[in-house]
């Protein structure tokens, strides 16, 4: 009896200790599962969430600024450009102080015809050639015949009275070409000195020509007295021409620029050519004077 008392009380000892190592052995596997699942399972996916978190917070941030900042941007830029074109326009404004004056001109043009048509005006000029004189057609309203410019109305009455064995219905048609005005600023203070003065060089070509035209026969002048004038014309257009050289114009006066000295070279090369032919057509210097006067009207 003893004896299985004491066995029993072994086997329930046994059995306790077994109890007691199956809990501390659940208990171990529990604090691994926790740990190791927490590391390795539940924090990864925590701080992934927070990052997304983070960065969703961030890009809506910036997506909020952006618009703003553009805006911004997109303001200060246009208060730039509305500055620059505020300064340019002042700076236009400052740079146009002064004013160049082309001079007015009058022309009396000696007309012997009038046409509808070009070629009807071509052919009379055929006939003006054969009467020693020179034709030259202005195009305005109708294509009028002219046979010689001046600048003063007295020369154009004298030549009228001179061909009128020719032409005794000729008539004097005067032109006046205004006063022109360009605005100019500090950059062209210097070409408009030199303009001013060379504009009135050629005025002075146009009175000196027509003054020589209008008292001489040219047909029955000597060759030397025309010689002479035509060296002491060339001279004078080469002078200006020279001294437009000197200076460049502003923006303001290309156009001007161009025109005046186009006049110019263009007067000069033509009595350059009647002087190498020896004058053998004379009636080659009419049509210098009455395409020059003629085409002052473009700087006008």
């Amino acid at each position: 009896m003893r004896h299985n008392r004491i066995k029993t009380r072994k086997n329930n000892k046994n059995t306790y200790l077994k109890f007691i190592g199956i809990i501390i052995i659940l208990a171990v596997l529990s604090i691994s599962i926790g740990f190791f699942g927490t590391k390795y399972y539940l924090y990864p996916r925590l701080f992934a969430n927070q990052d997304n978190i983070t960065d969703n917070s961030a890009a809506k941030n910036n997506t909020e600024k952006q618009p703003q900042e553009n805006a911004d941007s997109k303001a200060s830029n246009t208060d730039k450009k509305e500055a620059t074109i505020d300064n340019s326009s002042e700076k236009s404004t400052e740079e146009k102080l002064y004013t160049f004056e082309i001079p007015p001109l009058s022309i009396y043009n000696v007309q012997v015809g009038s046409f509808n048509e070009r070629k009807y005006a071509q052919s009379h000029i055929k006939g003006v050639n054969d009467k020693g004189l020179a034709g030259y057609i202005v195009d305005s309203e109708r294509y009028r015949v002219i046979v010689m410019s001046f600048v003063k109305r007295n020369s154009a009455d004298q030549f009228k009275n001179n061909i009128k064995e020719h032409y005794s219905d000729a008539f004097i048609s005067p032109r006046q070409l205004p006063t022109r005005e360009i605005n100019y600023g500090d950059s062209g203070k210097a070409y408009s000195e030199v303009a001013s003065k060379e504009i009135m060089e050629l005025k002075k070509y146009y009175e000196n020509y027509s003054n020589f035209l209008s008292s001489k026969d040219v047909a029955s002048v000597s060759s030397d007295e025309i010689l002479k004038f035509v060296d002491g014309e060339i001279n004078r257009l080469d002078g200006i021409i020279k001294a437009m050289a000197t200076v460049s114009p502003s923006d303001d006066f290309n156009s001007f620029n161009s025109k005046f000295t186009s006049i110019v070279e263009n007067s000069k090369t033509k009595l350059i050519e009647i002087k190498q032919s020896n004058f053998s057509d004379r009636t080659k210097l009419y049509e210098v004077i009455m395409e020059s006067l003629n085409s002052y009207e473009a700087i006008i």
